[in-house]
């Protein structure tokens, strides 16, 4: 986010006349990053047999949402996908997958519902441990992980900027300069469904089930602005756990799956200076068995983009005052018949013609307000302070 010091407004001890500006920009309002700890419980099914020890287990993130929940505060909500392969007490191996909602709030002092944000998170630390229940059998799962979250919260500004100012009793000369601010385009939450048959010869008679699968992972290969939206072009990395034919060796793992696709983010006329900050991840996948040889994948990819214009503005940083050259002054016409042109208005002429809006051209012309119309109205101006006012 660009910062700038701007000129709001001036003060002189002679009169002055402000022309003002309104823009509704965009401000980072704070960039914070902070940890969310997830502690929840998985209590076996009632078909399933007491566990004596963990073999595997895998806790995947899903569904992350964040929002400004109230004054100082973040509500994170999301799911965890757990899977866990256990021996039983008899020593039999049985497994459990189950998915895991969560919910709580972060401090974050100076946040206000309506701002928005950008955030990225992973999951780390993810612990799965054996607990005891009420009748003292071990049939629960202690699920524990670390979010760790890096966000950034804007707000939209509406600024009222020093555009141009004069005076009659000084000559006001700003000095300006090029500053570039940010406006918002869009933040968009965009959801990608994928679904694709891999076939795996090498599997063959080899898989009579497919466990879980072990996460997922996005690869960008290309982004393209266009005007339509955003193109993206990236490779799905997959891996799974499968239950084998085998008795001496249940159980395998699949690695190195490549699942390329495209993807567009809606946002009709993107202009060419725009400004974009986009975090990914898998928000769902699911791999079962299609066939003897091959797999059906459906996942769920999650881009978050914040879209931003830059905006180029000049913006007073000083003003110099100087004596008015008075022989030139009573040079001037005390009155001027002007026909208005494309781009001027009231503010402008009266600038142009040392007087004032009000007193100089709106009184004369007997004008309720400052519309004019191009190239049809016809004004007489006065000098201001004329004994004939």
């Amino acid at each position: 986010m660009i910062s700038e010091e701007v000129t709001e407004d001036v003060e002189s001890e002679h009169a002055v006349y402000k022309k003002m500006k309104k823009f509704r920009l965009l401000g980072l309002s704070d960039t914070k990053k902070d940890t969310y700890r997830i502690k929840e419980e998985i209590t076996l099914p009632g078909t399933k047999e007491s566990i004596s020890q963990i073999l595997l287990s895998e806790v995947h993130g899903r569904k992350l949402e964040l929002r400004p929940g109230g004054t100082d505060e973040v509500t994170v909500r999301g799911e965890l996908q757990v899977f866990c392969l256990y021996l039983s007490e008899e020593l039999k191996a049985d497994w459990v997958s189950q998915v895991i909602p969560y919910e709580g709030k972060l401090l974050c002092n100076g946040l206000t519902e309506g701002m928005f944000y950008s955030v990225e998170h992973t999951l780390e630390d993810t612990l799965v441990d054996i607990r005891m229940d009420e009748d003292g059998e071990m049939r629960i799962l202690g699920i524990e992980g670390t979010l760790l979250l890096r966000m950034n919260f804007y707000e939209e500004q509406e600024m009222e900027l020093l555009e141009d100012i004069y005076s009659l009793q000084e000559q006001c000369i700003p000095e300006k300069q090029e500053t570039v601010f940010e406006e918002l385009l869009m933040q968009n939450q965009s959801r990608y469904k994928l679904t694709e048959r891999l076939s795996l010869p090498e599997l063959k008679d080899d898989v009579l089930q497919v466990l879980c699968s072990r996460g997922g992972e996005i690869q960008i290969e290309h982004t393209e602005y266009r005007e339509e939206g955003i193109q993206i072009e990236g490779i799905l990395h997959l891996s799974f756990l499968y239950l084998r034919g085998d008795d001496a060796r249940p159980y395998g793992s699949w690695q190195g799956g490549m699942i390329p696709f495209q993807h567009l983010i809606e946002c009709s006329d993107l202009p060419e200076n725009v400004r974009c900050t986009m975090s990914h991840h898998v928000d769902q996948i699911q791999v079962s068995m299609a066939g003897s040889e091959a797999v059906e994948v459906r996942a769920i990819l999650a881009f978050d983009a914040f879209l931003r214009r830059e905006v180029e503005l000049q913006t007073i940083v000083s003003v110099l005052e100087k004596p008015l050259d008075l022989e030139q002054m009573d040079k001037r016409p005390g009155i001027v018949g002007h026909i208005v042109q494309e781009k001027e208005d009231l503010w402008e002429l009266a600038k142009q013609y040392m007087t004032t809006v009000e007193g100089g051209i709106m009184n004369v012309n007997e004008l309720e307000n400052e519309n004019v119309k191009i190239g049809g109205d016809k004004l007489l101006i006065f000098k201001e302070n004329m004994s004939i006012l």
